[in-house]
């Protein structure tokens, strides 16, 4: 890593944990969006937070890439629309189908921060869940909660 890559991640860990630090406080919290603040807990690039109209400085910095958060959720999409009861959409057939590219922690990730941004409805992750490994249960389909940030 470079000088300039190792002061962009030094920026980028400054702001995400100011972020987080807000917000905790509850009175900034109401002026936060929690898929925002999830996606920094994670380091994933925020998808569905992100101005198409600016670049992102961090974009290199993101331990999660644009274009994987991307290719899941459209495959997500694209499956869903066609076929809501397919079994492409259970959660070990996903991490299947994307295991040259990411985990298990990864995915669910990705899918969780899809649950906190409401870009699915509830029958998704019912789906995901239906053929899925205990730990996803307890973690796709959460609200974000203070215990879950991760200032490490």
């Amino acid at each position: 890593m470079n000088n300039n890559e190792m002061l962009m991640r030094a920026i980028y860990e400054t702001k995400r944990e100011q972020l987080m630090l807000g917000w905790l406080d509850a009175d900034k919290r109401k002026y936060m969006n929690d898929a925002y603040v999830y996606a920094h807990n994670v380091r994933m690039y925020p998808f569905f937070q992100h101005d198409a109209t600016r670049s992102d400085p961090f974009e290199t910095i993101y331990d999660i890439k644009k274009e994987l958060v991307k290719e899941v959720i459209e495959f997500i999409d694209k499956v869903w629309l066609a076929d809501k009861e397919s079994e492409d959409l259970q959660f070990y057939n996903l991490e299947t189908k994307f295991s040259s590219k990411l985990d298990r922690h990864t995915l669910m990730c990705i899918i969780r921060y899809c649950y906190i941004s409401d870009r699915f409805c509830d029958n998704f992750y019912s789906t995901a869940m239906s053929n899925a490994p205990v730990e996803v249960h307890n973690n796709l389909n959460n609200p974000l909660e203070e215990s879950n940030l991760w200032f490490t």
